[in-house]
């Protein structure tokens, strides 16, 4: 069939034609794939989510205590770095803060989904420095506004009770991959249990287990999550109930599983802060 129409044509002229059959392959490819691209499901425009989170990442801020500026910018950092080096994007992003009144009225202050940055593009149907703006503007900067409020003392720390009722929310429940960053003292302090003059770490876990009476985990169940433990550092700690601190923290978190290639863990690391009162100058001698 085409031999016939090819038949009698010069070399010049089935050059043209092969030329222009190039180029029609080549639009026809570049149609197809921008429809392709185009025609896959969009993220909602007020929160960058999908329908189907897989991989969700929380972050809890401890409010319930005076945190020193050093130690609040260095959690800032932290927080952010922390999104942008485990996050991709479609990832829902959440911030939750501690406060006394977190035992029953925990909510988020941020919660957003991870968006596309300049560098994630597709030049055929976006531009990078379009998406790089939008990713300063609506989510970059809120996102470190409230990373970077610090707030005053509290009667009550319900640290252990805000993890638990998070790792049971939206915002890590049913996630393929989850990652818990969590800035604080880590001196558990409820009406449920406290580590607070604690001396065995055995009383603030029968606490906390008579508190779940009728759940029906004891102790939280943490599937496919990665727990950062970035410490807070607290003056008149003694050295009795750190010990305590960390043997009932190590107990709580200490009920991990992983389905496919799930990343878990516990990884504890301490933060900048202050480490002691300061000396003060003896007085001068008045003797002779």
């Amino acid at each position: 069939m085409f031999g016939g129409f090819f038949a009698g044509k010069s070399v010049k002229d089935r050059a043209a034609i092969d030329k222009i059959s190039y180029m029609a392959l080549s639009l026809l490819v570049v149609f197809v794939v921008f429809f392709v691209l185009s025609s896959k499901e969009k993220p909602d425009p007020e929160t960058n989510c999908f329908k189907k989170i897989d991989r969700k990442i929380a972050i809890v801020l401890d409010k319930t205590d005076y945190i020193p500026q050093q130690t609040q910018t260095e959690i800032a950092k932290r927080a952010l770095r922390g999104v942008l080096e485990n996050g991709k994007a479609g990832d829902l992003i959440s911030v939750y803060e501690i406060t006394q009144d977190s035992l029953h009225d925990l909510m988020p202050v941020f919660s957003m989904c991870l968006p596309k940055m300049g560098k994630d593009s597709n030049e055929l149907i976006e531009k990078g420095e379009v998406l790089e703006k939008k990713f300063t503007e609506k989510f970059e900067k809120p996102l470190l506004d409230v990373l970077s409020k610090n707030t005053g003392q509290a009667q009550n720390s319900p640290i252990a009770e805000a993890i638990a009722d998070i790792n049971l929310s939206d915002a890590m429940r049913d996630a393929k991959q989850g990652r818990i960053l969590l800035f604080s003292d880590l001196m558990q302090h409820s009406r449920n249990v406290s580590t607070y003059g604690c001396t065995d770490a055995k009383m603030p876990i029968a606490q906390f287990k008579k508190s779940r009476q009728g759940a029906v985990e004891p102790r939280p169940l943490f599937k496919n999550t990665y727990v950062e433990l970035h410490v807070i550092p607290r003056l008149g700690i003694t050295e009795l109930e750190a010990k305590c601190r960390a043997t009932f923290w190590n107990w709580f978190f200490g009920n991990m599983e992983a389905s496919e290639n799930a990343e878990i863990g516990l990884s504890p690391v301490d933060l900048p802060g202050a480490y002691g009162s300061a000396i003060s100058t003896p007085p001068k001698s008045t003797t002779p």
